[in-house]
C-alpha cells in the first residue's frame, strides 16, 4: 500500500470535523467535478489522492522490459478567492521492472514536488457560472532523491521516480455545466531541462476532452479522450534515448460517486485506442481510482 494513503487518510479524518460548508452551496452547482475542474470559490480547500496502476513493455529481444507501474498523488488545492486556486501535487512512484533473463527490479520513491496557480480568465456569471475558461500555470521541482539497488548502484535515469531537472508547465481548461450534462476539456505543455547528470525527459503536449452524464446528484458518468505527445528523452551527450516518446492516444471511460456531498469517489480507466510510439513500445491499460475531499 501506497506510503501517501494514511497520511491523506488522516488529512481526511481532520478535514470531516471541520467542514464548514458543502462545496455544491458554496459554488451553487450541483455538478461533480474531479480535481482540476473543480469550481473556485472563497476558501476552497479540497484534498485529493489518486492510485494510478498499469503496465507498459519497452525495447525487444533480449533488450525487452516489462514495466508494472503504482502511481499515488496527493493534491492539496486551496482557492483563496472566487478566481484563482493554488496547488500542491506530491507523486510516489513504484514501479516492477521485469528485464529479460534477469531477476525483478523493484524501484519506489518520492516524486518531484509540483507546485501551480489556476486562474479563471473568463466566466458567464459570478455565482454558479455555466461557462468558465481557467490558465494554469505549473513548476515541477527536483525534490525526488536518486534511488540505488540493493548493491549501491544508481537505477538508470529513465527509471528514477524525478526527472533531476526543473519542469514548468502551462495549460489552458474550458469548462461548461449544464444541469445533467457538462463538459471539459484542457490542453498543456510541459517543457523540461536536464537534470545533474545531462538526462532530460522529453517535452511533451497534452490533452483531455470529456463528457459527463449526471442523471442523479450524487453519481456521474463520463467518457472522456486522452492524448499525449513527447519528444523522446535525451542522454548526456546530445543523442535520443532509443524506445522513448511519441504519441498515444486513450479512451477514458470513469464513473463518479459521491457518497456524501464533502466527498467524491471517482473510478476510471484509460484503454490505448492509437499509439504511434518512436521505436519499440507498447502502453497497456490504466486503472485509476481517486478520492476529493472538500474541507470547505
Amino acid at each position: 500500500m501506497s506510503r501517501l494513503l494514511p497520511f491523506a487518510l488522516g488529512l481526511f479524518l481532520l478535514g470531516h470535523r471541520t467542514v464548514l460548508a458543502c462545496a455544491m452551496c458554496s459554488c451553487g452547482d450541483p455538478t461533480l467535478t474531479a480535481t482540476g475542474v473543480e469550481k473556485p470559490y472563497r476558501n476552497r480547500l479540497r484534498l485529493g489522492l489518486e492510485e494510478r496502476g498499469g503496465w507498459y513493455e519497452q525495447g525487444e529481444g533480449e533488450a525487452r522490459r516489462t514495466f508494472g507501474t503504482l502511481k499515488s498523488t496527493l493534491t492539496i488545492a486551496w482557492s483563496p478567492g472566487e478566481r484563482a486556486t493554488l496547488a500542491l501535487v506530491l507523486p510516489w512512484s513504484t514501479t516492477w521492472v521485469s528485464p529479460i533473463g534477469k531477476s525483478q527490479q523493484f524501484v519506489s520513491g518520492l516524486g518531484d514536488l509540483e507546485t501551480s496557480v489556476r486562474l479563471v480568465l473568463l466566466r458567464d456569471q459570478a455565482f454558479s457560472p455555466r461557462h468558465l475558461f481557467w490558465l494554469t500555470a505549473a513548476l515541477a521541482i527536483p525534490t525526488a532523491p536518486r534511488l540505488r539497488d540493493d548493491s549501491g548502484h544508481p537505477y538508470p535515469d529513465d527509471d528514477q521516480p524525478g526527472s533531476g531537472g526543473f519542469s514548468p508547465a502551462l495549460g489552458a481548461t474550458y469548462g461548461w455545466f449544464g444541469d445533467h450534462l457538462s463538459a471539459f476539456t484542457s490542453m498543456s505543455y510541459r517543457l523540461t531541462s536536464g537534470g545533474p547528470r545531462g538526462y532530460r525527459r522529453g517535452t511533451s503536449l497534452g490533452f483531455l476532452a470529456a463528457l459527463q452524464h449526471q442523471p442523479v446528484a450524487w453519481s456521474a458518468l463520463q467518457l472522456g479522450l486522452t492524448g499525449v505527445w513527447a519528444e523522446p528523452d535525451s542522454l548526456a551527450n546530445g543523442s535520443a534515448l532509443p524506445n522513448t516518446g511519441g504519441t498515444l492516444v486513450s479512451l477514458a471511460p470513469a464513473l463518479l460517486v459521491a457518497p456524501i456531498p464533502q466527498l467524491l469517489v471517482r473510478l476510471g480507466a484509460e484503454i490505448p485506442a492509437l499509439q504511434f510510439l518512436t521505436g519499440t513500445q507498447h502502453q497497456g491499460l490504466q486503472l485509476l481510482l481517486s478520492l476529493a475531499y472538500d474541507i470547505h
